[in-house]
């Protein structure tokens, strides 16, 4: 199976310079049948707007259930994340494809751990 794994498409990362990548993320959505969704969570537990994912990004189009794993440590690899790992593999998960906003080269590191773990791996699109 494949999945796709969205970063950091919240509020608080998108600005005027990199907001057009949320259309393009919009059209793999319906593509995909796992999709994760990464969203960075500085206090977690407390949510604000800045953490709210950006009104752009339209869930509707994901064809099945989508997921969100909350990143609550500032990982610098989803794979540091609890329980992603495990959630992949349940799922039997073979290849990642990895989109979205890079904070403290998460996406770069990600990448590497993916391929490390075993995972045909590709990073389709990514911002600073």
């Amino acid at each position: 199976m494949k999945a796709l794994i969205i970063f950091n498409l919240q509020n608080k990362f998108v600005n005027e310079e990199n907001e057009f990548i949320i259309k393009d993320i919009n059209k793999l959505l319906f593509e995909n049948d796992l999709i994760i969704f990464i969203q960075k969570i500085d206090d977690k537990d407390i949510i604000n707007y800045d953490d709210d994912f950006h009104d752009d990004l339209e869930f509707t189009l994901c064809k099945r259930d989508f997921y969100i794993f909350k990143d609550t440590k500032n990982s610098n690899s989803i794979f540091n994340i609890k329980g992603l790992k495990e959630f992949l593999d349940e799922r039997e998960v073979t290849d990642i494809h990895i989109c979205g906003l890079s904070i403290n080269n998460d996406i770069e590191n990600s990448s590497k751990n993916s391929i490390s773990l075993g995972y045909n791996t590709s990073i389709i699109y990514s911002k600073l």
